[in-house]
């Protein structure tokens, strides 16, 4: 595990534990922490700004309702290029409309309260892919979840990434999430069947998904993006 401690006293964010899976990494590192919010940085995504944990600490002070709350993120390619920029709904409730068709938040942006992560159980240690939509849409039920309008990390796309590499764990995930939160949120219908979707490519000869993952998953992040 490595656990890295911030400047401030009552966060505690966590890079990379190397025991299990993704879920299995975090709920341990998470376990054994002992900040009020927990911040994340996966993989090779990095943080670009000085005063991100400043503005979410705040803004989750200034609201007791807030349980979570992420930013934007700049998708760079394998040399670092920047390729585009995105972020998530900065207004509760369209989080709420969206979390069933995408993440409502970007993992490595996020800042959330860590007893509410608990009270649902962190992260599903099942699954094989997308644990942290999945632990977003329990959070969700039981308090507000946001994003602020500053960029906060480069997230990086590439053939060698762990979701390309992972691609048919992550769709079946999808499916499973969405059958599972589908009687809480709108959109059943048309996130079970972009779950299938994703499944089906999933399938497609790895020379064909290569070629084709980078554009698609930027599409799918321009479609959600605010």
């Amino acid at each position: 595990m490595a656990e890295y401690s911030s400047c401030d006293s009552r966060v505690r964010y966590i890079h990379r534990v190397n025991i299990g899976n993704i879920a299995n990494a975090l709920n341990f590192a998470i376990r054994r922490s002992r900040g009020k919010f927990i911040a994340i940085l996966d993989d090779d995504d990095a943080w670009i700004d000085p005063k991100k944990l400043d503005r979410q600490v705040a803004a989750l002070q200034s609201d007791g309702a807030l349980v979570a709350i992420g930013g934007g993120a700049i998708v760079v390619d394998s040399s670092g290029r920047e390729v585009m920029r995105y972020r998530r709904s900065i207004d509760p409730e369209e989080c709420v409309r969206r979390a069933l068709l995408a993440n409502p938040v970007i993992h490595s942006t996020v800042l959330y309260r860590r007893d509410a992560a608990e009270r649902v159980g962190l992260y599903d240690e099942s699954l094989a892919g997308y644990q942290d939509w999945d632990l977003f849409l329990k959070i969700m039920r039981i308090g507000k979840v946001a994003n602020l309008e500053d960029f906060f990390a480069t997230y990086r796309i590439w053939d060698g990434g762990g979701t390309s590499r992972r691609v048919l764990g992550n769709a079946w995930s999808a499916v499973r999430i969405v059958k599972r939160h589908g009687r809480y949120y709108r959109g059943y219908l048309l996130a079970l069947a972009g779950s299938f979707a994703y499944v089906a490519f999933a399938l497609l000869p790895r020379a064909v998904r290569c070629r084709s993952y980078q554009s698609l998953s930027r599409l799918k992040k321009r479609v959600f993006s605010t």
